[in-house]
């Protein structure tokens, strides 16, 4: 279980509560969240990513966008302006630990 504020990712039972809600986590983004959480604060290549998530990940096309975007809905407070889960242009994505105070 990992807890930071109002938000908490039980990775047992595959949900995430953000301020009270519960969100169960589709499979997608259930596969991505923890290659994030486990590299925070360091940016993992979009190819890492798409290794995590697919079986051929040179079939994946826009979908690592679309399920950033919904995790990005799930965790920011602003989604159009994340701080929690960064783009790095040309490379990938990194995770902000800190900036929602995550705590294991």
């Amino acid at each position: 279980m990992l807890r930071a504020q109002d938000t908490e990712l039980d990775v047992g039972a595959r949900f995430l509560r953000v301020g009270g809600r519960c969100m169960p986590l589709p499979r997608k983004e259930f596969e991505l969240l923890p290659v994030l959480l486990a590299h925070a604060g360091q940016v993992v290549p979009r190819e890492q990513l798409l290794a995590a998530g697919w079986d051929n990940p040179c079939e994946a096309g826009k979908a690592l966008e679309v399920y950033i975007r919904r995790l990005r809905q799930k965790i920011e407070t602003d989604p159009h302006r994340p701080t929690h889960i960064r783009t790095v242009r040309g490379i990938g994505y990194i995770f902000d630990r800190e900036a929602l105070g995550w705590a294991s």
